[in-house]
């Protein structure tokens, strides 16, 4: 019998296969499993270059991607919070630089009203193409619009924020109440694209490492933040709200935030 798996869960006959149910070293004649690890920083196969670019790529040595899916380790990090504080924190005195073309992006996330937690609306100077990449951020304004403001409201003064710069994109999370503003913001001619965060990924290599486009999105920012391509809005609540972002990986190894 051969078992051949990532090493995604930390439980399971798997897991055991590895630790509770492995054959005696000292007695070949056991019961149990031989436990084999392949490490990619050990092959022949695989170059320096590769493992640097594996380890940028999942969030450095240490991170549980780089210890599964490049060491073969089962990783103690499974679950947490995806950014650290500090990481944050630090971000606040980033000095990003827009080398090429560059435009406004005007992002919204619709709360339900008084009952509920308020809307928030940030503009953002954004360039680059690649969000694992090249990608650079940099606030312009984050504001917390008024918990008696309807959705419809904050279509409205998305309207007004694309009024006072050109090329101005809004970005805006169109599942349930957060579809009113978008149609609102689109009926006054504003350039809406609209978010659906809960859809897998485009790209079949994002698809295999994320379980959607909202894990996407949080691990750029994760990645921007490490590469001082983002800088942070400096209230407390800003940070906060980043720090205390959950996440773990699915048994195919992929992010789920």
């Amino acid at each position: 019998l051969i078992l051949l798996s990532q090493p995604t869960r930390n439980s399971g006959h798997f897991y055991d296969s590895h630790h509770t149910l492995t054959k005696d070293p000292s007695d070949p004649n056991s019961v149990g499993y031989r436990a084999i690890v392949l490490n990619s920083e050990e092959s022949p196969f695989v170059t320096l270059k590769a493992i640097r670019q594996y380890a940028k790529s999942y969030g450095g040595y240490d991170s549980p991607e780089y210890q599964i899916k490049v060491r073969g380790q089962f990783s103690d990090q499974l679950e947490g919070f995806l950014i650290s504080r500090r990481l944050v924190e630090m971000a606040r005195g980033t000095t990003v630089q827009h080398t090429g073309q560059w435009g406004y992006v005007l992002v919204a996330d619709i709360g339900g009203g008084v009952e509920r937690d308020s809307s928030v609306v940030g503009l953002f100077k954004i360039s680059g193409f690649d969000p694992l990449g090249d990608r650079v951020v940099e606030p312009v304004l984050v504001r917390e619009m008024p918990k008696t403001m309807s959705a419809r409201d904050v279509g409205r003064e998305l309207y007004q924020f694309a009024q006072e710069y050109s090329n101005v994109v809004a970005v805006i999370d169109s599942v349930g109440i957060g579809l009113t503003a978008a149609q609102e913001a689109e009926e006054l001619g504003c350039n809406v694209q609209r978010m659906m965060w809960g859809i897998p990924c485009h790209a079949e290599a994002q698809k295999r490492r994320f379980l959607n486009q909202r894990a996407l999105a949080w691990v750029a920012l994760r990645d921007g933040l490490l590469e001082e391509r983002v800088r942070v809005d400096g209230s407390d609540q800003a940070i906060n709200q980043i720090s205390r972002i959950p996440y773990k990986l699915d048994e195919r190894g992929r992010i789920d935030v």
